[in-house]
């Protein structure tokens, strides 16, 4: 048997927070997950039979609400199980244990306005974004901040009541893509699911559907910040004007830790690449802070090839025998007016 097959369902350890109450309801406080599974490799690798540790509890999907103190026992016979099956017990050493809170919101009104730009308003989804709760974004990037101020759009973040007007109009769009009700549908036709991710590459690919919709390869515009991971398909519904939907995305933050693009590529036997760069002129992310970026994916999606790439300097020719969506500017078909050049 597999581990999986054993503990079926308690492969995803997840807990619930409650603070009782006097009154015929418990207020809810929060919840938090683990991953038994890399707990148990954990175990392994320190050659005990037990694991103690605080975990990240979260309320309303990915905001963080404190720690929770957990202790796990494991028999012998699991610990004997996964020990036993190839690959699974050799976990990295900085492997993640716990589960990474995923928010997705559905937007019905600006798919509809994505499906009329596209010339087809008889087929159309709902505009997704996404918010992903990265783990140890803080402890990676350290000091490393890229500014607004430093970018194409000074006036949008400048300290005076012009600047202030701007990034209210963009919080407000903001709070519109990622409205924060969870479950059931809002009056603005928009609704959210949390799911929850391991750090493998299949769990993420999955999530965006391989980074394809109606048949196309598709372009993705994000902004990271300490709050989470924040991203849409790259499109005109968040706004004609390219450059401004990373404030969008940042809730018109002052600082970001990266902004940019990313799409997933595929090499020739068929294995993902996820690639991603520093595409945003709203923030204009400094080169030499890929580095960090890319520790934190590979953290956060396992096994999935992550490439990074600076929009100022020439592309790798050997990158472009990747096959990926169609970014060339001027052509009527292109998904996105970008930078890079696929197969």
């Amino acid at each position: 048997r597999s581990w999986r097959e054993a503990l079926g369902e308690l492969s995803l350890l997840s807990f619930e927070i409650f603070d009782k109450d006097r009154g015929p309801r418990d207020d809810f406080v929060g919840e938090a997950s683990l991953w038994l599974e890399a707990v148990g490799r954990r175990c392994l690798q320190d050659g005990v039979r037990s694991w103690r540790g605080e975990v990240q509890v979260f309320r309303r999907g990915i905001k963080g609400r404190g720690k929770l103190l957990v202790e796990v026992f494991f028999r012998d016979s699991h610990l004997d199980l996964l020990r036993s099956q190839d690959g699974e017990s050799r976990g990295r050493a900085d492997e993640l244990l716990e589960a990474t809170p995923t928010k997705v919101h559905k937007n019905l009104v600006p798919g509809i306005v994505q499906a009329i730009q596209e010339g087809d308003a008889t087929r159309f989804n709902c505009f997704m974004t996404y918010q992903v709760a990265l783990q140890q974004t803080q402890e990676i990037f350290g000091d490393s901040w890229n500014y607004g101020r430093d970018g194409q759009h000074p006036d949008t973040f400048a300290e005076d009541a012009k600047g202030r007007v701007i990034r209210s109009a963009l919080s407000a769009l903001h709070h519109q893509l990622y409205y924060d009700e969870i479950g059931g549908a809002s009056p603005k036709g928009i609704r959210t699911e949390v799911k929850l991710l391991a750090a493998r590459s299949s769990d993420f690919v999955r999530l965006i559907q391989q980074g394809i919709r109606e048949e196309r390869r598709r372009v993705f515009t994000y902004v990271l910040t300490d709050s989470g991971w924040f991203f849409s398909e790259t499109g005109a519904a968040l706004s004609k004007d390219n450059l401004s939907k990373h404030a969008i995305h940042s809730d018109a933050a002052m600082a970001v830790r990266y902004a940019g693009t990313f799409r997933i590529c595929e090499r020739d036997s068929g294995a993902a690449v996820l690639v991603i760069d520093n595409d945003s002129g709203t923030y204009m992310p400094k080169g030499e802070h890929q580095e960090s970026l890319k520790r934190l994916l590979h953290l956060n999606l396992g096994d999935l090839e992550v490439l990074c790439l600076n929009v100022c300097d020439p592309q790798p020719e050997w990158t472009k025998e990747l096959s990926g969506p169609n970014e060339k500017k001027g052509i009527e078909k292109a998904v996105y007016a970008g930078t890079w050049e696929w197969k």
